[in-house]
């Protein structure tokens, strides 16, 4: 028996996935060789997520039935709406919603925050950084317990993405290898800090989540806002600067940095897993988002 994270409730814990099984099954699903790598230790290929004790099994449940409806609602209908180089097909879509899907993000950044802290030393505001973190984690098992009606910190938002190769008229000088793959492609969790803000980012494919510790609203991004209730487009105005630097270069730098130290062996038996089933993995679609970040390059 152990305490509960979120109830502080003595109980049989579960085994909690970090991010929702579903986001894997989507990425086996659609990969190259149905494997997974994870940050942790990029040389080892994996089956499934992270999982931990996390949650006692009435927890589990609630945290279950926003997971749901997220998927069902929004998750899979988006990427089903996606071509095979993930592009959009639709150039619009609107998803209408309910308190399930701010309950579903505030519930995925509450798992980063609780499982992986950040200590924050670097930065000239270090301590209030600390503090803001604390006092977060405190407001979010709180809403997700019911003891509040908001989430007790910042605005959340949520960013639909799509193949770059797309974009008409942009400038793709500077973008990192691989851009397409780390925005539409990869599971990442992280808190953001700079000497004036502080936000816990998730992004599950090619739909990502910000929430703001301080300041509380990001100027510019109206359009990306998720509240109790309410609807959401897909075709979004980005106008932070400082957002969209994190979005776009610093955060797929940075993956991009843990991608470079796969080894050659590991890149060997991946090559060869393809092999053994060409067809399925040169007509997946991980395969043709590749080959998008490499026409990229070339412009």
């Amino acid at each position: 028996m152990s305490k509960c994270r979120l109830c502080q409730k003595e109980a049989s814990l579960k085994k909690s996935h970090l991010h929702p099984k579903f986001v894997y099954d989507w990425l086996k699903e659609t990969g190259t060789t149905g494997r997974l790598r994870g940050a942790e230790n990029v040389n080892i290929p994996v089956q499934d997520g992270d999982k931990i004790e996390l949650l006692c099994n009435d927890c589990e449940q609630r945290f279950s039935v926003n997971e749901k409806y997220f998927a069902e609602n929004i998750f899979y209908p988006y990427v089903n709406s996606l071509d095979e180089f993930m592009r959009r097909i639709e150039k619009e879509q609107v998803f209408s919603y309910d308190e399930r899907l701010l309950r579903f993000i505030i519930s995925l950044q509450w798992r980063r925050a609780v499982t992986k802290p950040k200590v924050f030393s670097d930065f000239n505001n270090s301590d209030k950084m600390n503090r803001e973190v604390v006092k977060a984690e405190q407001a979010w098992s709180d809403y997700l317990l019911e003891k509040r009606k908001d989430t007790g910190v910042g605005s959340t938002y949520m960013i639909f993405f799509w193949n770059f190769i797309e974009a008409e008229g942009a400038s793709f000088e500077g973008l990192p290898p691989r851009i397409n793959s780390h925005l539409l492609r990869n599971v990442d969790s992280t808190y953001a800090a700079c000497e004036n803000s502080l936000f816990m980012y998730s992004k599950l494919g090619p739909i990502a989540f910000i929430t703001m510790l301080f300041p509380t609203s990001v100027p510019k991004m109206p359009d990306c806002r998720v509240k109790r209730s309410g609807s959401i487009s897909t075709s979004q105005i980005l106008g932070n600067i400082h957002i969209n630097e994190f979005l776009f270069r610093n955060r797929p730098s940075e993956i991009n940095a843990i991608i470079e130290q796969i080894s050659d062996t590991q890149k060997s038996k991946t090559i060869q897993r393809m092999q053994q089933n060409p067809d399925r993995a040169y007509n997946s679609q991980a395969y043709k988002v590749l080959q998008t970040d490499r026409e990229l390059r070339k412009k």
